[in-house]
């Protein structure tokens, strides 16, 4: 084992894959530590005794079973972070589209008023009611009056632009949170929980920098939520 742990195991030359091979009277046991695309851990034990090969494979997997990875998000296949970073960008992206189209929305016209429904604002239905009220005013005059300030008004909203779809201050306040947790969830998948380390030479410094990187980039994903929650409550309460 020291010729393989003199080997500098630098980041451009980094080992992959480990074979051990024991060779003894009574048999043989292959370990094959294999930390390529889809990492797995081989025990191959061949014997003349079916005793002793029981015992050496029981002792190899109490040894190999040390060198498994700890963390789940490691354990996870490669496929399956990439459809849940996927489904989470698509998630993020589908609720910001709603938050569009319902700022688009005007929020006057969630409720017709019978003002609105006769196409007559507050300064029409006061000036139509004070000319009602009015003596010796004809009720001819009055209604002919009522269908121009109608017809007015039918053109002035015909004329005038739809409201655009805009973000206002709060929206942005939840969007820039939600997008950095996004995007630091989607590099702690694909570049924080490395499979398979084989831990000595240069690749000790390369590991323990990930992981003290992981450890911020965690802490900041608690601190973006908790932020992004209360300048959001604050936001609403000055609102």
């Amino acid at each position: 084992m020291s010729d393989v742990t003199a080997f500098d195991n630098s980041n451009k030359h980094r080992i992959q894959q480990l074979s051990i091979f024991l060779y003894g009277d009574n048999g043989t046991i292959n370990i094959d530590l294999d930390g390529r695309h889809a990492p797995e851990i081989t025990i191959l034990v061949i014997g003349n005794e079916t005793s002793w090969a029981l015992d050496a494979l029981s002792t190899a997997e109490e040894q190999v079973e040390r060198l498994l990875q700890s963390h789940a998000i490691a354990r996870i296949p490669p496929h399956i972070k990439f459809l849940t970073i996927a489904f989470f960008g698509l998630l993020g992206l589908t609720t910001l589209l709603v938050l569009l189209l319902a700022r688009s929305i005007p929020t006057e016209s969630r409720q017709l008023h019978l003002r609105d429904r006769m196409w007559l604002n507050s300064n029409d239905i006061k000036e139509v009611t004070d000319s009602l009220n009015r003596p010796g005013v004809e009720p001819t005059s009055v209604l002919l009056d009522i269908h121009k300030r109608q017809i007015s008004n039918i053109m002035v909203a015909a004329e005038t632009k739809q409201p655009q779809p805009t973000i206002d201050k709060q929206t942005i306040f939840a969007i820039i949170p939600a997008a950095l947790i996004v995007a630091c969830l989607a590099y702690l998948f694909i570049a924080s929980y490395p499979r398979a380390v084989f831990y000595w030479g240069d690749a000790i410094e390369w590991y323990d920098s990930i992981v003290a990187r992981r450890k911020f980039i965690w802490t900041g994903i608690v601190i973006a939520f908790v932020v992004g929650v209360l300048v959001n409550l604050a936001t609403t309460g000055l609102n």
